[in-house]
């Protein structure tokens, strides 16, 4: 039996892999921890980020077709891990822990089979204010005043990377906490996880797909983590100058923010994915199970993710 990890390139594999695999299946669902917790808000403000797929100005939804190049796509699954988010390249963001996300990264998913239960479009957590005291002139007030009075000459920015950190990328996914136990976004643990993993059949019979990872990774075998970064490990730097429509205060009630807790910073991104495709045509021939960045589709494909502000 031959194991396919990417497109130009098999591996034989073992009765050892077998079992794992039977494992990761096993796994591959389960819940969150027990002593999943929620970032401690009393020394950050909470904040909530959300992601909406959007394709040619308009917001996707579950069970949509995209129409492109004489074709009527629908996707299967569309997911990606996000890490080391940040607002204006001085607040980290801490996020909380559950089934879709620990306080490292979150895995964001499409219900694009329209089970809502299966997919996840947000995040949570608080903005880590670092030793300043909750409601300082400079701490969570001072934060929310910047997010009211945001506009085109002060504008915020969002930073995150798309992947999956070298040192929680290549670990035992049996004992990994959600959301890094889905075997359907892992490979091997010498490649790792998948960092973004979209896949779309067409009404016509066609099927494309993107699954993007850490590649040029060396260990003494598939089912061992290398010891030092991949050669192209594949994590994507995003900055995203938000428009002032996309970033809100809810909850905000006083001038004095006499109860923070209760107050949010909620921000809201499209996600451009006709801009990921940019100068792609959907096909088998433009598959990208990530081989590495020679190959023409996914080097096209990562450069749209580095250039053509697919975010927003």
């Amino acid at each position: 039996m031959q194991t396919h990890i990417f497109t130009n390139s098999t591996i034989n594999t073992p009765k050892g892999i077998l079992v794992i695999a039977a494992l990761l299946l096993f796994f591959g669902c389960s819940p969150a921890p027990d002593d999943a917790t929620q970032a401690d808000k009393s020394s950050g403000q909470s904040i909530r980020i959300s992601f909406q797929p959007y394709f040619q100005g308009k917001a996707v939804q579950c069970g949509q077709t995209l129409s492109m190049h004489n074709e009527e796509w629908q996707i299967s699954e569309l997911a990606m891990f996000l890490h080391q988010f940040s607002l204006n390249n001085l607040y980290p963001v801490i996020l909380d822990d559950n089934d879709w996300q620990s306080q490292q990264l979150v895995l964001m998913r499409s219900p694009s089979n329209c089970q809502q239960l299966m997919s996840n479009l947000s995040l949570s957590g608080v903005i880590d204010m670092g030793d300043l005291p909750v409601g300082s002139e400079k701490s969570n007030g001072g934060l929310l005043n910047e997010v009211l009075n945001a506009d085109a000459s002060k504008p915020f920015t969002l930073s995150f990377k798309i992947g999956v950190p070298f040192e929680l990328n290549h670990q035992n996914p049996l004992l990994q906490a959600s959301p890094l136990n889905d075997s359907s976004m892992f490979w091997a643990w010498r490649n790792g996880h998948k960092f973004i993993r979209w896949d779309m059949q067409s009404k016509q019979g066609n099927s494309w797909s993107f699954h993007l990872g850490s590649v040029g990774c060396e260990s003494a075998a598939m089912v061992r983590a290398p010891k030092q970064a991949c050669a192209q490990p594949n994590v994507i730097p995003v900055e995203v100058v938000l428009p002032p429509s996309s970033i809100q205060a809810i909850g905000f009630r006083s001038s004095d923010h006499s109860d923070l807790n209760d107050d949010q910073i909620h921000i809201s991104l499209k996600l451009h994915l006709d801009k990921v495709l940019h100068q792609t045509i959907p096909s088998q021939e433009s598959t990208c199970m990530f081989s590495g960045i020679d190959n023409d589709s996914c080097k096209g494909l990562v450069n749209n993710l580095y250039k053509e502000d697919v975010f927003e």
